[in-house]
This record gives structure tokens, C-alpha cells and sequence, in this order.
């Protein structure tokens, strides 16, 4: 350790971001190596010792073996999971705050304003940007 702070290495903070981290790149270099696959015309050549397969295949199968790991260790933390648990309570949160706002500004009674609301609140969460309201873009 001490190596390292003489070096200027900051010790590793989030282990699962760093993991993450790691899978993604992971990803991307499984992509590049498929990308060299499909553009090779073949997957073998003739070499001096015999038929030979390219090392493109070689390093894309190290790079599916690497995110098959990845996925697995970040499945094995139950991620997703949990990341749902977060996401629900931030939604209720959020509910409450509205709610507490609505009752501020004496609004508790509206139906219409408490369902646009909950409209809106459905169209931020959506993926599709082109759903969401344009002040959110």
C-alpha cells in the first residue's frame, strides 16, 4: 500500500463500480474482436506448421469467457435485484414529496392535477425520449 500512495494510486473506493467498470470493457472488447470475426474471409491459414487458426478467435473466445465471468460475479451480487429495491423507494419518496407539496399549496383535493402528475411521473421513467415531456429533454 504504501507503494502505491508514493505513486499517487488512489486505493479503489467502489469495488462493484470498479467491476462494472471492468465488465463493460469487457464487452466492448468482445465487440471489436466479433467486429474482426465477421470481417475475416476465413478462420484458418496455412502456416509452416500446418493449418493454423487465427488469433482473432482465439482472443474473441478469451473475451466471451471474460464477460461470460463478469456477468456472472455481477449477477452473483444480485445487482438488479437491489437496484429495483432502490428504484421503488426513490418512487415513493418521490410520491411523498409530491404529495407533501400538493397538501402545501392546498391542491390535495384535485384529482385532475394528482393523475397528471402521476402521468407525468410515468413518462420520465420511460426509456423512449421521445415520450418524455420536452422541458425533461
Amino acid at each position: 500500500m504504501a507503494v502505491l500512495d508514493r505513486e499517487g494510486i488512489p486505493p479503489m473506493t467502489d469495488p462493484v463500480a470498479a467491476l462494472q467498470e471492468l465488465a463493460a470493457e469487457a464487452m466492448e472488447l468482445k465487440r471489436y474482436f466479433a467486429d474482426r470475426l465477421a470481417a475475416l474471409e476465413q478462420l484458418r491459414y496455412e502456416g509452416r506448421a500446418g493449418e493454423q487458426l487465427r488469433a482473432e478467435v482465439a482472443l474473441f473466445e478469451r473475451a466471451l469467457d471474460r464477460v461470460q465471468r463478469f456477468a456472472l460475479d455481477l449477477a452473483k451480487l444480485g445487482l438488479g435485484d437491489r437496484m429495483v429495491a432502490v428504484t421503488e423507494a426513490q418512487g415513493r419518496m418521490l410520491a411523498q414529496v409530491v404529495e407533501a407539496a400538493l397538501q402545501a399549496c392546498g391542491l390535495e383535493d384535485r384529482q385532475d392535477l394528482r393523475h397528471e402528475v402521476a402521468v407525468q411521473l410515468r413518462l420520465a421513467a420511460t426509456a423512449d425520449e421521445s415520450l418524455q415531456p420536452r422541458a425533461w429533454r
